[in-house]
């Protein structure tokens, strides 16, 4: 009660979407997504980040801990036993413009340090 939440809850520092139906996928690609939705991928899409270069809005989360992100319970679950300052494994697709052929998906494998989750 003293610090307005509960100290000692990891977090990775992205706010998300789950965009994984056909209404999510029209209402985010008409809105804060519009940019970043590529082809018909659902998924859990990063809408707003803390962190600096590791993870940027737009990045779709593929893999964590080794798990296939499915679903925001996935992440839960991989994040339910860490604690801030723990590392985690994250694998995540990335739209990057292509000047050849209009745009690219790229993967890359993260390593990151938890934050302190503070909301």
């Amino acid at each position: 009660m003293d610090y307005g939440y509960v100290r000692g809850r990891a977090a990775i520092g992205i706010t998300i979407a789950s965009v994984t139906t056909p209404s999510a996928y029209n209402q985010y690609k008409a809105g804060e997504l519009a940019d970043f939705l590529f082809g018909s991928r659902y998924g859990i899409y990063v809408t707003a980040t803390m962190r600096s270069m590791e993870i940027k809005r737009g990045d779709r989360l593929v893999i964590i801990e080794g798990m296939p992100i499915t679903s925001t319970g996935v992440i839960s679950e991989a994040l339910k036993d860490k604690k801030p300052g723990d590392k985690i494994r994250i694998t995540l697709e990335r739209l990057t413009p292509d000047p050849d052929d209009g745009n690219a998906i790229e993967t890359h494998d993260i390593v990151i340090s938890l934050m302190e989750r503070n909301w």
